[in-house]
């Protein structure tokens, strides 16, 4: 094989392998800075109650940085971590992927969730998933100002559970999403105790995966086929 059709090869390599991993747009989804680039929310998600549940990351079996949220004290207590994508580029689909692990659930009221919002240019609601373990006394929770041919929503009743790894593309998931018109995407986690009936949540290795974004890559391949020519 020549020099050329060498540097050649690495390039559409690239190609492919950017186009199919994509960029993860979340900053610290793994947590292993801590809390850096997560936003304290906890008082956004409902009109009353104490915002003073605890939001830690701890060593969780083999996740050795992990978000916890715990809102067990008893009253109302409330404790929510967000961040903000803001998207320079429009795409055809969006991979959603996260693990995930509940060790108290809610007997009666109260709810665990991670929430992924999307926005268009002008703030309007263009779609939204959300996964929660929720006490039975709670209703399954419905579209609201979300599009209901965009919208998702996946939840466990009352239920503990181990580290659950959740892979999903939103083209298949939520049809009605127009991606292309997606210019803002929000990332809620939110736990919540109701009526002395709280949980525990943990969150780890959140990631947000435009398709295709292969306009960066072939750059960095074609920066990789430049210097072998030199």
């Amino acid at each position: 094989m020549t020099r050329m059709s060498s540097s050649f090869a690495v390039l559409i390599l690239a190609i492919l392998v950017g186009t199919a991993e994509g960029q993860n747009l979340v900053v610290n989804g793994d947590f292993s800075a801590g809390l850096s680039g997560w936003r304290d929310e906890s008082s956004i998600f409902s009109g009353g109650g104490i915002f003073n549940g605890t939001a830690s990351v701890v060593d969780s079996g083999s996740f050795v940085a992990a978000l916890e949220l715990s809102s067990t004290t008893s009253g109302n207590y409330r404790v929510g971590r967000a961040q903000t994508i803001e998207l320079t580029e429009s795409a055809e689909s969006f991979g959603i992927s996260f693990d995930w692990r509940v060790t108290e659930s809610h007997q009666s009221w109260g709810r665990s969730q991670i929430d992924f919002e999307f926005y268009g240019a002008a703030g309007e609601e263009l779609g939204k998933l959300r996964w929660s373990e929720r006490g039975p006394n709670y209703g399954e929770t419905q579209p609201g100002r979300f599009p209901p041919e965009a919208f998702s929503t996946n939840e466990v009743v009352d239920e503990v559970f181990d580290w659950t790894r959740v892979s999903i593309d939103t083209s298949t998931l939520i049809p009605g999403l127009d991606e292309a018109s997606v210019a803002r995407i929000e990332i809620r986690l939110f736990s919540s105790n109701d009526a002395g009936s709280g949980g525990v949540v943990l969150f780890d290795n959140i990631s947000v995966t435009p398709s295709p974004g292969s306009a960066g890559v072939v750059f960095v391949g074609y920066l990789a086929w430049s210097r072998r020519r030199r």
